[in-house]
């Protein structure tokens, strides 16, 4: 089993040999580079709040269900309504 089988016959993207220091420099210096990962940051702090948010909402329902022997009915609706926005992306991608 070689590298071909993990990579399935795909080349990488770009030529690491033919990479000069200029053209580092360059991708530095570049505006695409930076807006792309101050969004790759910003979705990755949506995801870190969404996480805590359900975290939360699962430790509120447990400590809820714990004191009245029953589920609170709205918080059930709301977890209804955040799984399908969150699995959303998930099934389109």
């Amino acid at each position: 089993m070689g590298w071909e089988f993990f990579t399935m016959g795909m080349r990488p993207i770009g030529d690491p040999e033919g990479w000069t220091e200029m053209s580092i420099q360059q991708h530095l210096k570049n505006l695409n580079t930076w807006k792309r990962g101050f969004f790759i940051l910003l979705f990755a702090l949506i995801y870190t709040v969404a996480e805590i948010i359900a975290w939360a909402a699962a430790l509120f329902q447990f400590v809820t269900l714990l004191f009245t022997g029953e589920t609170n009915r709205t918080m059930a609706r709301i977890r209804k309504i955040n799984t399908l926005n969150l699995a959303h992306p998930c099934r389109v991608y």
